[in-house]
């Protein structure tokens, strides 16, 4: 394996930025242990930290996080850390993804997992048993998962998030406490992980506190006018193409809206919603109607859509118009 430049570390990074990588579900007799370590191991390629050179190949402070794949080529993540940055490996997130497993405390057989690379680490979901599934109202159901979100250059955190039946959504609410755990790659990282681990095991009782968030959030009525203008300003001075995509995008979100009011069996109402129908509209929108760059499967859509600003932002407004 070759020491990059620093200018290369970048390229190949931004290169490998929108690449995919294998994507697996497990379900199988194997034990819990077996079938989480078989799988990230299929999965998840060996990463290191190595040091990056200059232009003129002289040494920097820099570092950057390397991972191989099947056919033995680098990949780098677009990150530069420095010599203390500590970095996890497939390792720790097959201990993470154990202890939020056996949480649900069902037996193996009966927990789904899937896993893909995102651009800049690993992305893991646990799925336990239907025992699980709540309503919010009426037939509108949720079930939990555990997220963990391995970032090279960022936090390692683990989530307690719900995957929503109506919508086929997963989605995690930030705002709702002690539902994100979150370890920081310092020189400590090693020194805390143990028992951060115990905490992570904890957090399938958070569930019912993403549960009774959402049904707060369901029984608020607010304006659609209103949430849609403050989430998405109408642009000024736009250009015609500019806002035929902006009208697009919305009427895109509106008619999402309008078919899972439909099929709750609610009354189709674009005047009125609330705060929760909203939030899903747009976390919606981004997982499955969002433009995307390259093949995308469900899954890494799935991601993608965790990932995405605009559904944090749409979850703190759903709070703050419900308060």
């Amino acid at each position: 394996m070759s020491v990059p430049s620093l200018l290369d570390g970048y390229r190949n990074a931004e290169d490998q930025a929108n690449t995919s990588f294998l994507l697996e579900t497990v379900m199988s007799t194997l034990t819990l242990e077996a079938r989480v370590s078989d799988l990230l191991d299929d999965t998840f390629a060996d990463t290191a930290k190595l040091p990056l050179m200059g232009p003129d190949n002289h040494s920097t402070p820099h570092y950057g996080i390397v991972r191989t794949d099947r056919t033995g080529a680098d990949a780098w993540f677009p990150v530069t850390v420095k010599k203390g940055y500590v970095a996890h490996t497939t390792d720790d997130v097959k201990t993470i993804c154990l202890a939020a497993a056996q949480g649900f405390g069902v037996s193996s057989d009966e927990i789904i997992v899937e896993a893909c690379w995102a651009k800049n680490g690993h992305r893991v979901c646990i799925q336990p048993t239907v025992d699980y599934r709540r309503a919010i109202s009426g037939t509108d159901t949720v079930w939990p998962r555990f997220i963990v979100r391995a970032n090279y250059g960022g936090k390692f955190t683990a989530s307690a998030g719900m995957f929503r039946d109506a919508c086929a959504n997963m989605q995690m609410m930030r705002r709702v406490d002690e539902t994100t755990l979150s370890l920081r790659h310092t020189s400590s990282f090693r020194d805390h992980f143990d028992s951060t681990v115990k905490e992570f095991q904890g957090l399938a009782a958070k569930y019912e506190n993403v549960v009774q968030a959402a049904r707060m959030l369901d029984g608020q009525r607010v304006a659609v006018k209103e949430f849609v203008a403050q989430l998405f300003p109408v642009p000024e001075n736009a250009g015609q193409a500019k806002q035929t995509r902006y009208e697009n995008k919305v009427g895109e979100m509106i008619a999402r809206l309008t078919r899972e009011q439909l099929e709750l069996g609610q009354s189709m109402d674009t005047k009125e919603a609330s705060p929760w129908m909203l939030a899903n509209m747009v976390t919606g929108y981004v997982q499955h109607d969002k433009g995307r760059v390259g093949k995308v499967n469900d899954v890494e859509r799935m991601f993608l859509a965790v990932d995405d600003r605009l559904c944090d932002r749409a979850w703190d407004l759903a709070f703050k118009m419900a308060v």
